[in-house]
């Protein structure tokens, strides 16, 4: 059974609260290691199951990133963004943020980033395999991630 969290964007992501305490996080999400994510990074970050949180130089939450997103439920506003395409999830934050950033890496690698909604996706080619077994390209969905406000300025 896949947990369900509740995006409030902005506020929450489930139980875990922007500007919480980083041992209140590691309470609600278990077992974690502790990592630098980047040497000029001015704290660590924990790495749990389902997610990594960064946190601030207070060490309050100020940014969830999903990456196990087939074994949970992120639900926005009655919508599920894990039962989503990556056309899908582009329309959807698109008519929520006018100014949404769309970033092509090339290679298949491409994110979308809106700062008023404190929302990033990261998508990836993958290669899978239809019901006759010819091989076929898809866009998925690497990680989501929810932060405050203007994380990504």
């Amino acid at each position: 059974m896949n947990k369900k969290f509740i995006i409030t964007p902005l506020v929450s992501v489930g139980e875990i609260e922007f500007g919480m305490d980083r041992n209140k996080a590691r309470k609600v999400l278990g077992s974690y290691s502790e990592y630098r994510n980047r040497q000029e990074d001015n704290n660590t970050a924990d790495c749990f199951e389902i997610c990594q949180v960064f946190y601030d130089e207070c060490n309050c939450v100020e940014f969830v990133m999903f990456h196990a997103l087939d074994q949970i439920e992120l639900i926005w506003d009655k919508t599920t963004l894990t039962a989503m395409t990556k056309p899908e999830l582009v329309s959807f934050f698109s008519e929520q943020d006018e100014d949404l950033v769309i970033e092509d890496y090339g290679y298949g690698i491409i994110s979308i980033e809106s700062n008023a909604l404190g929302i990033a996706c990261y998508f990836v080619k993958d290669i899978c395999f239809d019901d006759h077994g010819n091989e076929k390209e898809i866009d998925k969905v690497e990680t989501m991630s929810f932060a405050v406000k203007n994380y990504w300025k």
